[in-house]
C-alpha cells in the first residue's frame, strides 16, 4: 500500500501481512494460530506544515510573504536572515548563500523512518465435556523501529550554521558536505501464554 502525504517530498508505503489459521486435530482439541506482519517506510521533510505557517517573531515566513513569483510561477526566496547577519556575512569572504526559498529548501532535509511490527500468537482450546472448555492461549510482539534525518548541504539552515560557527579572523573554513543524524529504537516485547479461560455452557 502506497501514499503520498500532504506535504511536499513526502512518501508512505505500507505492507501488511495476516495469517490466521485453526486446527481441531480431535474433537477434544482446537488449536488456533495467527501472524501479523507489519512494514512501514516513510519519508517527510523535516519542517512541516507547523513550521512553515506557524507565525512567531522568529518565523522564516511572515505573512504577506510571497512563496511563489506571480510573474513567473516559480518559487522564489523570501526575507529570513536579520539584516545584523549579513552585514556581518558581507564582512568575511567565502561565506554561503543566506538566502532562503521555502519550497526548494522543504526537500533539502528529510526524515527516513523504516518500522516493522511483528505480533505472533496461538490458542489452545480443550473440550472436557458439553458446555464446559479450557481455553489458554498468548501473544509474542515485536518492534523494530530506525528513524534517520539527513539535512543537505544546501540546505538553508546548514548554510546559516556554517555562516555562524565560521571565524571572522580564521578565515581557512572546512566545507561542509553532508550532516546526518541517525537514531535507532529498539523495542522488544515479549508476553509469555498467561491467559487461563474456563468457560461454562
Amino acid at each position: 500500500m502506497y501514499n503520498r502525504g500532504n506535504m511536499i517530498h513526502s512518501d508512505n508505503s505500507r505492507l501488511i501481512f495476516d495469517l490466521k489459521n485453526d486446527w481441531k486435530p480431535s474433537k477434544y482439541i482446537s488449536l488456533g494460530l495467527m501472524a501479523n506482519v507489519v512494514y512501514t517506510k516513510d519519508e517527510h521533510p523535516v519542517r512541516g506544515w507547523s513550521d512553515l505557517l506557524g507565525y512567531t517573531n522568529t518565523s522564516l515566513i511572515q505573512p504577506y510573504d510571497n512563496l511563489v513569483d506571480p510573474e513567473t510561477g516559480k518559487p522564489t526566496t523570501v526575507f529570513s536572515t536579520s539584516t545584523y547577519k549579513i552585514a556581518n556575512y558581507e564582512k568575511i569572504a567565502n561565506m554561503k548563500d543566506w538566502s532562503y526559498n521555502p519550497i526548494e529548501d522543504v526537500g533539502k532535509e528529510t526524515t527516513d523512518t523504516e518500522d516493522i511490527q511483528t505480533r505472533l500468537g496461538g490458542t489452545l482450546k480443550i473440550y472436557i465435556i458439553d458446555g464446559l472448555n479450557i481455553e489458554t492461549g498468548g501473544i509474542w510482539t515485536r518492534g523494530n523501529k530506525v528513524e534517520k534525518t539527513t539535512y543537505d548541504r544546501d540546505a538553508y539552515r546548514i548554510r546559516i550554521q556554517y555562516n555562524d560557527a565560521t571565524s571572522k579572523t580564521n578565515m581557512q573554513a572546512v566545507d561542509m558536505h553532508r550532516i546526518s543524524s541517525a537514531q535507532q529504537q529498539l523495542r522488544t516485547y515479549c508476553h509469555p501464554p498467561q491467559t487461563l479461560q474456563c468457560h461454562i455452557q
